[in-house]
């Protein structure tokens, strides 16, 4: 995880703020994302839609970008979106070509986490 830390003049940030032995400055501090994986596999059944989140939690500050890959289907088919917001990966009507890994990857300027989540679709 890499961690900067610099001293700015006392303004409104979404950065984390710790205030300084100077009444008019404070420490602003930026993080790495940093993924907490799920273990296990997501099972779905067929027909379904699911909502798979990028490990059981995320974080960075900056807050990260997510972005999905997976090699079992293809993420631009239209029954595939992704929340900017939560990052996570929504699949409407699941199908069993959509059983495989996806690799959810967090990024922001500071640097990047990359995990797995399984996907097993059931059903007839």
């Amino acid at each position: 995880m890499v961690n900067q830390c610099y001293e700015t003049i006392l303004v409104s940030h979404t950065f984390f703020k710790w205030q300084n032995a100077s009444s008019d400055s404070v420490i602003l501090c930026t993080d790495s994302p940093i993924i907490v994986p799920y273990a296990g596999t997501v099972i779905a059944q067929i027909f379904m839609v699911i909502v798979i989140s990028c490990g059981q939690s995320y974080s960075g500050n900056p807050t990260p970008q997510t972005i999905w890959t997976t090699n079992s289907s293809s993420l631009l088919d239209p029954r595939y979106h992704i929340n900017r917001t939560t990052g996570e990966l929504l699949i409407s009507t699941v199908r069993h070509a959509d059983t495989g890994v996806y690799e959810c990857s967090a990024q922001n300027y500071i640097g990047n986490s990359v995990t797995e989540v399984n996907l097993l679709v059931l059903g007839k």
